[in-house]
């Protein structure tokens, strides 16, 4: 039987992750979990839960068994840059000890920080802009440069990742439904088409299940993961599917799209990392691999707005 170790099963991409791994056979799942986790989500008959602490070396060797496959979805978003390395040095250490056949982590497609280039794929040199981006960027470091000889190692980057339940989009989805109306136009005058960079959760957990299974050697390999080759991933069509599905009509006056140069100083004056507002992430490599997506981008849009609305209604 497969043995796959999972950390970080209760995040957000970690739930569709194991919703997609529990339907197949052959495979034994392993997932740490802190002892402040309800348990009750892990019942599942193939799921051997360890309570462990990435942060104390001593409470993860349970974890993992020789030959496994491990994923990483952890990312302590409250602890410093120090922290989150040695939360990620304890781990492969223990992969290391254990002789793992691959270890598959979980990053973020904005480790590219503030580069020139409009089309972003894996040769694009990194700038990292901001705290979270250099954080991200250290720990695929340390394992592509520490550990990438002694298993195989996979770092996947997502886009802006959405769904039921995810934090993207929620802000936008809010302020269209009890923001100014005013300011929404304003807003839908300034953005424009500008690339949302959106990509469906779903697509990031099939993406690691098809690492998972995939017989070719990983060699220290990056993959970008997104949805931008949809060319509905941008900000007017989202803003106005989410409009209309709250039915909330369009707005009085037409709108007037600015040219995006105004944009780019709006994103400069926040201090945002991507100025660029036609941005893409190409996903071309994982393609080319094999790999197919499993969920469209209209039908991700309906599953968060149905989530929304439902939670909208239960807390009104």
């Amino acid at each position: 039987m497969r043995v796959i170790a999972i950390t970080g099963v209760t995040g957000f991409i970690g739930e569709h992750l194991l919703n997609q791994l529990v339907r197949r056979k052959g495979i034994e799942l392993r997932v740490l979990i802190h002892e402040k986790t309800n348990k009750n989500i892990m019942s599942r008959s193939n799921i051997k839960t360890i309570e462990g602490d990435l942060l104390k070396f001593e409470t993860i060797k349970e974890l993992i068994v020789p030959g496994c496959t491990v994923i990483n979805l952890v990312y302590l978003k409250e602890c410093s840059k120090q922290e989150n390395l040695c939360a990620i040095a304890n781990l492969v250490e223990v992969c290391a000890k254990a002789k793992i056949k691959k270890f598959i982590h979980c990053s973020t497609a904005s480790v590219a920080g503030r580069v020139s280039s409009e089309t972003i794929d894996e040769n694009t040199v990194c700038n990292p802009w901001d705290e979270y981006e250099n954080n991200k960027l250290a720990i695929e470091e340390l394992l592509l440069e520490k550990y990438g000889g002694l298993f195989e190692v996979a770092i996947l980057r997502p886009t802006a990742v959405f769904g039921a339940g995810s934090l993207n989009l929620m802000k936008l989805a809010n302020e269209l439904y009890s923001g100014s109306r005013f300011v929404n136009y304003l807003k839908s005058c300034l953005f424009g088409s500008r690339t949302m960079n959106l990509v469906c959760v779903e697509n990031v957990a099939s993406a690691i299940v098809f690492l998972i299974s995939s017989s070719k050697p990983f060699d220290n390999e990056v993959f970008i993961i997104s949805d931008d080759k949809f060319s509905k991933n941008n900000y007017r069509y989202v803003a106005d599917y989410l409009l209309k599905r709250m039915k909330l009509g369009g707005y009085i006056f037409p709108i007037k799209h600015l040219p995006s140069y105004f944009f780019t100083i709006f994103l400069r004056l926040m201090g945002k990392s991507n100025i660029n507002p036609k941005r893409i992430y190409n996903s071309t490599k994982l393609e080319n691999l094999g790999w197919e997506r499993t969920a469209g981008f209209d039908q991700c849009l309906d599953s968060f707005t149905d989530w929304y609305l439902k939670e909208r209604s239960a807390n009104q």
